[in-house]
């Protein structure tokens, strides 16, 4: 693999002024033969050269891959690539390299986040958002809440565990597609996505590891584009918010909003939750939740005696 950190410069090539002394990194890397080579910036150079020398040599399979600063590098690697070149090195390293991204967070009462995720969710048209994600920490507050919005008339699709795994590709490709514009997702579930056009990360539950804080709004502001990140902040969460902003090195704005035109809509919202409770007593979510966890106890009690 090679990575090479160096100051970014403007993307252009000048073919009046070839290289006349290559730079250190370059001599460390090729021949004093690239001197006809007529790149301004000879990082470019460094990895180019060698890669195209191999695929001259055996132009056949994936030989290299190029990849500029974003958080989804892994997913890209594949198991026959002989070239990985991680250009702008230092920048991959910093998780918050996005300057386009906006982390922000709105204090409510525990009692009220569902009138307060309604209340974004509708607002999305407004804040020209074409999607968002929103994060919750159980697979029964993922389901819960893709029932309430279906009993709201707003088009949503949901990754969890539960589901199997053509479900959960099925809700991946609703949302890849633009068919529902809002993915609920654990934030186990969510690991390894890859979508580059989330304009909103919602933090409906804020996670209790600071890092997975990072993980979950790194899924938007993505190739140079903007977003914005909320994170809903009852009266258990204030100790979590502070862990995070402890972490982050500085202190997350509050994202304003009007109490009183939030709660406008309450009452409809309060009505719907109590359909969608009887809704998940009739699917007996809660008792095939205790099973599939009784089931998973199980195997791991096995696993343990295999060692």
């Amino acid at each position: 693999m090679i990575a090479i950190e160096a100051p970014c410069r403007p993307n252009c090539v000048d073919i009046s002024n070839p290289i006349p002394d290559p730079p250190p990194v370059i001599k460390a890397t090729l021949p004093l033969t690239i001197s006809f080579l007529n790149l301004e910036c000879g990082k470019t150079a460094a990895f180019a050269l060698p890669i195209l020398q191999r695929l001259a040599e055996d132009p056949y399979g994936v030989l290299a891959l190029v990849v500029t600063p974003t958080r989804e590098l892994g997913f890209f690697v594949f198991s026959e690539t002989k070239f990985l070149v991680l250009d702008e090195a230092d920048r991959v390293l910093d998780a918050g390299f996005e300057d386009e991204l906006r982390v922000k967070f709105i204090k409510m009462p525990k009692k009220v986040k569902d009138v307060y995720l309604v209340y974004m969710l509708s607002k999305m048209k407004d804040m020209g958002t074409r999607s968002a994600i929103i994060f919750v920490s159980t697979c029964r507050n993922c389901h819960r809440l893709s029932l309430l919005l279906e009993e709201l008339d707003q088009k949503a699709a949901a990754l969890y565990s539960f589901k199997s795994q053509s479900l959960r590709l099925s809700s991946l490709h609703r949302f890849k597609s633009g068919q529902a514009s809002i993915l609920l997702a654990t934030g186990v579930a969510s690991h390894g996505l890859d979508i580059p056009t989330v304009d909103l990360v919602v933090n409906y539950d804020i996670p209790m590891n600071p890092r997975d804080y990072v993980h979950r709004v790194g899924h938007t502001a993505r190739a140079g584009r903007g977003g914005l990140s909320v994170s809903f902040v009852s009266q258990n969460d204030v100790v979590l918010l502070h862990a995070i902003e402890a972490d982050l090195g500085k202190q997350l704005e509050e994202f304003e909003c009007k109490e009183q035109d939030v709660l406008s809509d309450i009452t409809r919202i309060f009505n719907a939750s109590r359909v969608v409770k009887m809704k998940l007593m009739d699917e007996g979510f809660d008792e095939k939740a205790k099973e599939r966890k009784k089931q998973k106890m199980k195997t791991l009690a096995e696993q343990r005696k295999d060692y």
